[in-house]
């Protein structure tokens, strides 16, 4: 199996590139210079960034064989793991975070626009609340970045909304697929001299493949820009979504080889999925407010300030829970960058502060096959995080780029008991202030290579959701995680008259993560969390990419092939859990391999045609490392035609998912009681739509 992993590894195949610019690979292996990376607080070239970032482009997104789903396209980057249990069900993975979540996203941290937090407080972050066709770009950090982005040990993920750089333009999408998949979504955008406003609207259904796995979403969303000053400039940001997605539950394996589209059954004293109609119900509002100010050449202030406001029901097996969330948050920071007389940059230096505060009214029930009954236990909590940040970069050379920077982190929450006894008053609990360091090093050695080395600390306190599971008793016992990570790359590409001909980026990293935060059930099904001990993580993250597009080929535009492989060996380190001792066991839900191939053609008469391979290893579902998930193999395919009608365009496309009809779990429930693990992902499946550039 090695051999066939280091052979893929060695024989790229492809992906496509960025269409009016040259050509990209995957989305972690950049073209250069055109890739520029945003998250931060000025834009960089990608070559010169000291730590590891890919990018996800416009056209890949477009041109995704899945282009109804942010999995497939996440999933291509080495070292990074989406899934997707059930329609709407997103789980997000940066070397290896899947622990500590059972649903939703926790220690992933993420912006819009780089400016707009849209993690809450608390560590908690609704990504299925966004449209595929809402999303325009993505930069992913891998890897620990608080000392710019706060608290996270994960990684950052930055949203850029969908923005068509045309003056006026209307789009419009329909789709449709197997089943009962369908899918609009229509994007306007009109330009006023200094004003201009964009509105993206979409509606996304699907029967699900397993029973109770129905998903509908709406989404709505709209940007606003204003030029009222020559030097300040003013951006709002407003989104209303709601989802709706049932949850099926976990299967025994020999439930899953007995009927995969099954729901969880009921047992001799709990009810199945099914008859609880257990789901997620989300309906959010978020606005935000960014104000840029050019104070003088190489000198800027930026302010945002957003709220958001969450409606969250779970009708569960054993409950019926409703949220109420609502948080406020701002960030602020300046930007220097003195110039010598010659015009080059002395250095560039930025600080600043982000505050967020969210409360959250939790109120659990009985439930009464989907209808609430008596009310149970309520409670309200408060989570508060701020930190301040500073960032020192500079440029020796002309071939050496330094980043080093620091913030100070503050968080803590409080609660108030209301029912069964309400308490007089809130409790809080403090954390720690924390430093978070970083320090990243960038040396263009040669005329085509690039060397970086970076060690930072990460720090993840535990999310509301965590200090008050489902087993609805709070846990002031849980603490934090936090841990040094430690990286060292190469990034190297040849070039010729098709730039690049061949580029390779591979980056090792060592991450020790302490007080590690673990999900358990208990024999209801209801989870809880403990801090049991940490983990030790070695891996290696590579991406390749190969042009091959002929010279003066009369038939074909380009012919490109790239590949990424991951390897993570990730094991635990003084774990224990009561009197079991884990200690040098596998991660628990991390696949060793991860194996990532893609092959395209664009011809000249608009045709389209790409292949997209992928290779999952074995995965551990318990920390014992009793049981494992089968190893599986992905192809899809896609193939498009493009008709040009004067100014305007029509794209028609097909895809295939799953076309080796493989029987595999997209997202197992890690450490489930009575070993329900598995969620059977959807067999064979199709994709066909219609998309109108006006």
């Amino acid at each position: 199996m090695r051999s066939a992993l280091l052979l893929l590894l060695l024989l790229p195949l492809g992906l496509w590139a960025q269409q009016d610019s040259v050509p990209i690979g995957n989305v972690d292996t950049v073209a250069i210079p055109s890739v520029e990376v945003n998250a931060y607080s000025t834009p960089q070239p990608i070559e010169t960034t000291t730590n590891a970032i890919a990018v996800i482009g416009s056209t890949q997104l477009e041109s995704q064989a899945n282009n109804t789903s942010f999995v497939s396209v996440v999933n291509q980057v080495p070292g990074v793991r989406m899934e997707e249990r059930s329609p709407g069900s997103y789980r997000i993975s940066m070397r290896g975070s899947l622990l500590r979540s059972p649903f939703g996203i926790r220690n992933v941290k993420f912006y819009l626009m780089s400016e707009l937090p849209f993690t809450d407080a608390s560590g908690n972050t609704y990504f299925n609340l966004f449209d595929y066709s809402g999303v325009n770009k993505i930069d992913l950090v891998k890897g620990p970045d608080a000392s710019i982005f706060g608290a996270n040990a994960g990684g950052v993920m930055v949203l850029y909304p969908n923005r068509n750089p045309k003056d006026t333009s209307l789009t419009i999408h329909l789709a449709g697929g197997s089943f009962g998949y369908a899918k609009e979504d229509i994007g306007y955008k009109k330009v006023w001299k200094k004003y201009s406003l964009q509105i993206n609207q979409a509606y996304q259904r699907s029967d699900g493949y397993r029973r109770n796995s129905q998903m509908q979403r709406h989404f709505v969303q709209a940007i606003q820009q204003w030029q009222y000053r020559p030097k300040m400039h003013f951006t709002a940001y407003h989104l209303l979504a709601n989802i709706h997605y049932e949850t099926p539950g976990g299967l025994t394996k020999q439930q899953a080889e007995a009927d995969p589209t099954a729901a969880r059954a009921p047992t001799a004293t709990l009810p199945g999925a099914s008859q609880q109609q257990a789901g997620i119900y989300n309906t959010t509002t978020y606005h935000g407010f960014i104000h840029e100010w050019s104070i003088k050449k190489g000198l800027r202030h930026v302010v945002s300030a957003f709220g958001s406001f969450t409606d969250f029901k779970n009708p569960f097996i054993t409950n019926y829970e409703i949220r109420k969330e609502y948080t406020l948050g701002t960030r602020t920071y300046i930007d220097w960058k003195p110039k010598t007389r010659k015009g080059n940059n002395l250095f560039s230096w930025t600080t600043g502060y982000e505050y967020l505060f969210t409360g959250t009214d939790f109120k659990n029930y009985d439930n009464l096959g989907g209808t609430r009954g008596a009310l149970r236990v309520a409670d309200e909590l408060k989570a508060q995080q701020q930190f301040f940040f500073t960032k020192l970069s500079k440029t020796f050379y002309e071939r050496v780029y330094v980043d080093a920077s620091l913030s100070v982190n503050f968080f803590n929450y409080h609660f108030q008991n209301q029912h069964p006894v309400a308490a007089a008053q809130f409790e809080g609990i403090a954390f720690k202030p924390q430093l978070m360091p970083r320090l990243g090093i960038n040396a263009h050695l040669l005329e085509h290579l690039w060397v970086r080395a970076n060690v930072s600390r990460g720090y993840s306190p535990p999310t509301l959701a965590e200090i008050r599971p489902s087993t609805n008793v709070i846990n002031t016992n849980l603490q934090a995680e936090s841990g040094w990570n430690y990286e060292l790359g190469l990034f190297y590409a040849h070039y010729g008259w098709r730039k690049p001909i061949f580029t390779i980026k591979p980056m090792v990293y060592y991450f020790q993560l302490k007080d590690a935060i673990v999900r358990r059930e208990d024999g209801n099904g209801a989870e809880y969390f403990i801090n049991a001990g940490g983990t030790k993580q070695i891996g290696l993250d590579v991406s390749t990419f190969i042009n091959l597009t002929p010279k003066r080929g009369q038939w074909i535009n380009e012919l490109l092939f790239n590949s990424s492989y991951t390897y993570q060996h990730f094991k635990f380190d003084d774990y224990k859990v009561g009197n079991e001792d884990y200690d040098g066991n596998w991660l628990t839900g991390v696949p060793q391999h991860k194996v990532w191939a893609a092959m395209v053609f664009y011809f000249k008469k608009g045709l389209g045609i790409d292949f997209t391979y992928t290779f999952t290893s074995t995965i551990p579902l318990n920390d014992a490392n009793e049981v494992y998930a089968n190893s599986y193999h992905l192809l899809q395919a896609r193939i498009s035609y493009k008709l040009p009608i004067k100014k305007h365009e029509i794209e028609l496309y097909l895809s295939g998912d799953n076309l080796l009809n493989q029987k595999y779990s997209l997202g197992n429930d890690i450490n489930a009681f009575g070993g329900r693990y598995y969620n059977p992902a959807p067999t064979i499946n199709f994709l066909g739509g219609v998309r109108v550039k006006i």
